[in-house]
């Protein structure tokens, strides 16, 4: 009797999904963005902790440069990754040594947008991350 009264709804799944399709699309487009900026963190620590290695086995004169040469070596072009400061920090370790000096560097990379609102394009924040290497220059 209910099957004359609706008649068949073979088709029902297919507009169920095409219902739901928009927000699996954002979702999986949230999740997305999720990674870029995940990766976007780790690529930037990499590039410090690298930048501030190469740096640090030249003189200070040098230092600067060697960590812009790096940088440029090894960032994708994507994240438009640059060098913020390089910097010489003396650390005390105990009493009995003579206190240890730090090079720091800091980079600053763009998370990728995987966002759009129509032509608009959502805007990402900058991650800054820093390393500190021992000095080992002569």
């Amino acid at each position: 009797m209910c099957r004359r009264l609706w008649g068949e709804e073979g088709g029902s799944y297919a507009v169920e999904y095409l219902g739901m399709l928009p927000l699996i699309l954002l979702t999986g487009t949230l999740l997305w963005q999720i990674a870029l900026a995940g990766y976007t963190v780790m690529v930037t620590q990499s590039l410090a902790q690298g930048a501030a290695v190469a740096a640090a086995q030249v003189s200070w004169e040098d230092a600067g440069n060697r960590a812009q040469v790096v940088l440029a070596a090894a960032a994708p072009a994507h994240l438009g990754c640059r060098l913020e400061t390089v910097d010489r920090r003396p650390v005390a370790v105990s009493a009995a040594h003579p206190p240890l000096e730090l090079l720091e560097i800091e980079v600053t990379c763009q998370i990728p947008t995987a966002l759009r609102l129509g032509s608009q394009v959502v805007p990402m924040p900058r991650v800054t991350r820093t390393a500190r290497v021992p000095w080992t220059a002569p």
